[in-house]
């Protein structure tokens, strides 16, 4: 029984963290999607698009979105060590963004030097295992 408390203590905080992660990444798109939308029909209303060059631009962004969506989930197979570095800086980031530390674009410039980052050390790896032939 207390093995059972104990691992249930453990690992249910584990799975709130990746709820919000995942809560936080749709609200992102949302909102990067609203802003999208929104330069798009304000340009429309100025005469600087038409309503056909719009649903062109629409749709641009709709595949983007389902590339970027394919690519995560391609990408998702890091190691536990990668795992617990980015769920370590996830935490501090969303902290700083819930105290008013950082602005969500700034948390959003973070994660994308973060990612850049963590590929370099990647395929400084990958390169290093290669066999020199």
């Amino acid at each position: 029984m207390k093995t059972l408390f104990m691992t249930f203590a453990l690992v249910f905080p584990l799975i709130l963290m990746g709820q919000k992660a995942s809560d936080i990444s749709n609200l992102d798109d949302k909102t990067l999607w609203e802003t999208f939308q929104s330069r798009i029909e304000t340009a429309v209303e100025n005469g600087d698009l038409t309503r056909e060059e719009a649903r062109k631009k629409y749709a641009g962004f709709r595949k983007r979105m389902g590339q970027r969506d394919n690519k995560a989930s391609k990408n998702d197979k890091l190691s536990a060590e990668e795992k617990a570095m980015w769920e370590t800086f996830q935490s501090r980031i969303e902290t700083a963004v819930e105290n008013g530390d950082l602005t969500r674009e700034e948390a959003r410039k973070k994660y994308a030097g973060f990612r850049k980052r963590m590929e370099k050390k990647r395929m400084a790896k990958r390169n290093k295992e290669k066999p020199n032939l």
